[in-house]
């Protein structure tokens, strides 16, 4: 029994465990900024080829290489521009 006391001892003496070195486990994911096509399609809720044909046009793009990215905000605006009311009143005097 006097020896776990000693251990224990010793081991309050040392102080408290060094913290651990944050991984990517450990990390928060950063957020995401850009989007290949494939995600930038499915962001959006079509297919890739509706994205190629009809949404593509009308965004700007980042290249590098072969590689394309969509920036989250460019879609966001173009949703915001494309978008239509449900039901848009009759104007007067029409």
């Amino acid at each position: 029994m006097q020896a776990r006391a000693l251990v224990e001892r010793a081991e309050a003496a040392k102080g408290p465990a060094p913290a651990e070195p944050r991984t990517a486990q450990t990390r928060k994911p950063a957020p995401r900024l850009g989007l290949g096509i494939e995600d930038a399609a499915e962001a959006i809720g079509v297919s890739a080829d509706f994205f190629h044909e009809h949404v593509k046009p009308d965004l700007r793009i980042t290249r590098r290489g072969r590689r394309q990215i969509v920036a989250v905000r460019e879609l966001e605006r173009w949703l915001e521009e494309s978008a239509a009311r449900a039901y848009e009143p009759p104007r007067r005097g029409d």
